[in-house]
């Protein structure tokens, strides 16, 4: 089918033909400059295997995901939020004890208390469906991955089937020349026929989930026991399975663009991002490091500018997204993944453009367990925005039993061991984080 005839903005508007790099920006960098006025923002997911996506996340990092957006929502975009981020004592403490700019409460709308990390599978999905229904009006919701459901399709600004379609790593061809991308060496139509197939795979290999995210429908098989895995892993997914060819390269970096609504307006590359990621592919965190280019950015955003993100915007697509590259060391890059959403960055992108992060900064997931005033004397030395002593930046923060946030660790980019030596201190003060621990295990 022709894309212009399945995937049709929203409203028909004129397309404005150049695309260029941000440049001299009047009002700060956030999601208000790329989505229509009184959008309301939901990061969030299909949890489980809902509306042809595959989610393993726990539901209280979902949780902490959706308050990503508290901080870079800007003046004219709502944020919907579940109920662990926006109590009054989580809400005041990152507000008003460490000073983190969130937009306005009134900005906010936020989940009923029951939905929360103990809710999951199908039930959540029900429970997070009728309550957007209730809490949002016709064409309002801008969703990460949003549900298929036809009881919610009249609330989307973007039909969520082209949100759904440019998300799932299958479809990847369709907006991005073939040169650029890995070659994929044979696919399944579920994570059954996978597992029972008897195929000779040349490894190493990368397996994947069509439509998943944050590496949870991932895993780089090197040996004939990691495909193993992976089939057992894998063999209840209802899914389409890509086996990708493995591409050897030194750097993994999500490139992130705004496309905005207002078509009058240029696409624009805001950034990148360093994966920080597991052995099996799984994301950790994030580097950003605002003096640094990364090699080959100029040609990868050219691209992006030229050919790429004009194709998704006469898709009818527009908001700010990102797109996984990996850069093999003769410069050559492959996009491997496809975000079309808010990133686990996008806030310090922001600050960063927006001069309020002047550092290199590390994004992670904490957790720290303990009472309120156990917590507020770790915290808030290291956390509370413009101190002498701030060593993190906050974006979410959320209690469900214990206290988890995400942040960014600021460090020296002229220091190379100032990264490990931060993430040690962090952890030598109770905090537990995966991200911490890698940037330390790799320091070794």
């Amino acid at each position: 089918m022709a894309q212009s005839t399945v995937f049709s903005p929203v409203e028909k508007r004129p397309l404005e033909k150049k695309y260029l790099l941000p440049s001299d920006h009047v009002e700060p960098l956030s999601l208000s400059r790329y989505l229509p006025s009184d959008t309301a923002y939901f990061y969030g997911f299909p949890s489980g295997e809902d509306s042809n996506f595959f989610n393993a996340v726990p539901a209280w990092i979902e949780e902490l995901v959706a308050g990503r957006i508290l901080t870079c929502a800007g003046p004219s975009v709502r944020a919907v939020e579940f109920a662990a981020s926006m109590f009054p004592e989580i809400w005041n403490f990152l507000k008003n004890e460490l000073g983190v700019s969130v937009i306005p409460r009134e900005h906010t709308l936020t989940f009923p208390e029951e939905i929360n990390a103990d809710l999951s599978g199908s039930k959540r999905n029900t429970a997070i469906r009728s309550a957007l229904q209730k809490m949002l009006e016709t064409r309002s919701l801008v969703m990460a991955q949003p549900y298929l459901e036809p009881e919610t399709e009249n609330l989307y600004h973007i039909p969520p089937q082209l949100t759904n379609y440019l998300n799932d790593k299958m479809n990847l061809a369709s907006y991005i020349p073939t040169q650029y991308l890995p070659k994929i060496e044979r696919t399944y139509a579920n994570g059954l026929e996978f597992s029972q197939d008897v195929y000779a795979f040349a490894l190493p290999c990368v397996v994947k989930v069509s439509s998943s995210s944050s590496g949870d429908g991932v895993r780089i098989c090197q040996t004939q026991q990691d495909l193993q895995d992976a089939k057992r892993d894998f063999q209840c997914i209802h899914g389409r399975i890509l086996i990708e060819e493995f591409i050897p390269a030194p750097l993994n970096i999500c490139v992130q663009f705004g496309i905005p609504w207002d078509a009058h307006m240029s696409i624009e590359v805001i950034g990148y991002h360093q994966q920080l990621t597991s052995t099996k592919g799984e994301f950790l965190g994030g580097i950003v490091r605002p003096s640094l280019p990364a090699p080959s950015f100029d040609q990868i955003s050219s691209l992006l500018l030229n050919t790429i993100l004009p194709r998704v915007r006469e898709m009818g697509w527009y908001g700010v997204g990102g797109l996984d590259v990996l850069i093999a060391r003769d410069g050559r890059f492959y996009f491997i993944d496809p975000n079309f959403r808010m990133n686990a960055t996008t806030a310090y992108l922001f600050h960063v453009k927006n001069g309020k992060i002047r550092t290199p900064v590390l994004s992670f997931i904490g957790l720290y367990k303990g009472t309120f005033d156990e917590f507020r004397k770790v915290i808030a030395p290291i956390a509370t925005e413009g101190s002498a002593q701030q060593r993190i930046s906050i974006v979410s923060l959320t209690k469900n039993g214990v206290f988890r946030f995400h942040a960014g660790l600021l460090f020296n980019g002229e220091n190379e061991q100032d990264l490990s030596e931060s993430a040690k201190h962090l952890l030598d003060l109770g905090i537990s984080s995966r991200a911490l621990e890698k940037v330390c295990d790799e320091s070794v």
